[in-house]
């Protein structure tokens, strides 16, 4: 019997069911422009966990306590802001202000209407050398609800190249699996040039202003899951994975002059207020939440964080 298939099953339905619930509580729709809620195609080890966190913060709680929320029901509520994370059925229905999931995009389908879709890439090489250090480091983890399960770490107990043996394809080239079915470069360059803004993990600095003005919010950005592992990679290494990740490598080269990293996208995209409709027993919302225009003065408003390393 597959009990964790069963386990995901039966927090799937739980979460479907808090969401039902949660209709009757006082809840927030964000509306920025045409856009009425955010979606992240979350590829690993791509600084996705700190943008989802960023997000999070924005309810006025500990991110941790919605992330581990989302890890038991794939679904949150925190003073009126709902999250949904991994879960394809609330993902399609849409009544959330941020989801995420590392689920591919042809097997995902957020709203097509009103949904604002993201994503970060990042160097290949890198992305993979990150990937190793965080499954050879079970600590990276430690404070964190959504874990690397035990088979994926078993992957990195024998060093670099057995590492590299042993990873599925579908991890090892996740930035193609992730936006093509077929695994072909041209498949993923038309999924990725549709979506609304494609970040770079190593120019996160003039990316994250991009999807704040995009949203028309402010948010900071900190590290997470990190992993403090010392690895580098020999040249035959590097080499080896250029190899494989040549595909990935032609996605970045060909995706739209307007995602590239030599072509700055600034007074490109439309400024816009975010507005927050509160609903429901108005008595219990955040008096600040009731209708909240970006850039009106709020003294709870974060200044923008940024770091350039992510590992």
């Amino acid at each position: 019997m597959d009990h964790q298939g069963s386990s995901i099953t039966l927090r799937n339905r739980v979460g479907c069911w808090l969401w039902v619930l949660s209709a009757l509580l006082p809840h927030i729709e964000w509306c920025s422009g045409d856009y009425r809620r955010i979606y992240l195609y979350h590829v690993r080890k791509t600084a996705g966990t700190s943008i989802a966190f960023a997000l999070m913060r924005l309810a006025r709680t500990d991110p941790h306590l919605v992330d581990r929320r989302l890890a038991r029901f794939c679904f949150a509520q925190s003073h009126g802001y709902r999250y949904v994370a991994n879960n394809a059925t609330l993902i399609r229905q849409g009544s959330y202000f941020f989801a995420f999931s590392h689920l591919p995009a042809y097997t995902i389908e957020p709203p097509e209407v009103g949904t604002f879709k993201f994503t970060v890439l990042r160097d290949p090489i890198e992305r993979v050398v990150s990937l190793y250090r965080y499954l050879a480091s079970p600590e990276a983890d430690s404070s964190y609800s959504h874990k690397a399960p035990v088979e994926e770490r078993r992957w990195a107990t024998e060093g670099f190249d057995r590492f590299l043996e042993q990873i599925p394809r579908q991890h090892l080239t996740n930035q193609l699996h992730m936006f093509s079915k077929s695994s072909g470069v041209d498949e993923a360059v038309n999924c990725l040039n549709q979506l609304d803004l494609v970040l770079r993990t190593e120019h996160l600095d003039r990316d994250l202003g991009r999807l704040q003005e995009a949203l028309g919010l402010r948010f900071s950005l900190t590290r997470e899951r990190s992993s403090l592992l010392p690895f580098t990679p020999t040249d035959g290494q590097r080499n080896r994975l250029y190899d494989v990740l040549k595909p990935e490598f032609e996605i970045l080269r060909q995706i739209q002059p307007g995602w590239r990293l030599d072509s700055p996208l600034s007074g490109q995209i439309p400024k816009q207020g975010a507005i927050l409709y509160a609903h429901g027993g108005d008595s219990t919302m955040d008096p600040a939440c009731r209708v909240l225009r970006s850039g009106a003065s709020h003294s709870a408003k974060p200044e923008i964080s940024l770091f350039r390393e992510i590992n």
